[in-house]
C-alpha cells in the first residue's frame, strides 16, 4: 500500500518537474528574441545580462499536470474504465476532486493572472502600485469565490 502511494507521488511529481525543467530551458533561449533580458545595473545583483520570463516554466509545471489529472479523474468517474492502475488509497477520492475542481480552477485562474502579470512586469518593469493592486484584487477575488 505505502510503496504504491509513493510510487504513485514519485509519478505526479517526475511530469511536473520535467515540464518544469524543459520550459525553464525553452524560455532561457527564447528570452532574447522576446527583449525578455535583464541588464546588469548598480541595484541589481547578478554582472551579465539574465534572461527573464522563468515563471512560465513554472507555471506550465503546475497547469499542465493539474489538467492531465482532472481529465484522467473525470473519466475515470464518468465512464467504465478499469481503475485498477490507481491506488486503492485514492479512489474514494475522486468524485471529491471533481466536486472541488471548481475551487481548485478558480485558484489557478488567480495564479495565471499573477503570472501573466510577472511576465508583462519582466518586460514592461511595471510599477509596484499596479502590481499590488492586481495582487489584492485576486487575492479578494479568491476569499470573494469561496477559497479560504
Amino acid at each position: 500500500m505505502l510503496i504504491e502511494m509513493l510510487f504513485f507521488v514519485i509519478a505526479c511529481l517526475v511530469p511536473s518537474f520535467f515540464i518544469s525543467f524543459l520550459a525553464t530551458a525553452a524560455m532561457r533561449k527564447l528570452a532574447p528574441r522576446w527583449g525578455l533580458i535583464d541588464q546588469p545595473a548598480q541595484r541589481k545583483m547578478h554582472l551579465t545580462p539574465t534572461p527573464l520570463g522563468g515563471g512560465v516554466g513554472i507555471w506550465l509545471g503546475v497547469i499542465i499536470p493539474i489538467v492531465c489529472a482532472q481529465l484522467i479523474a473525470f473519466v475515470i468517474v464518468k465512464s467504465d474504465l478499469d481503475p485498477s492502475w490507481i491506488p486503492a488509497e485514492l479512489l474514494p477520492h475522486l468524485e471529491g476532486v471533481l466536486y472541488r475542481s471548481g475551487q481548485l480552477w478558480l485558484v489557478l485562474a488567480g495564479g495565471t493572472i499573477l503570472a501573466v502579470m510577472g511576465l508583462l512586469d519582466d518586460k514592461l518593469n511595471i510599477s509596484w502600485k499596479p502590481r499590488l493592486i492586481i495582487q489584492l484584487l485576486v487575492a479578494g477575488g479568491l476569499v470573494w469565490g469561496g477559497i479560504r
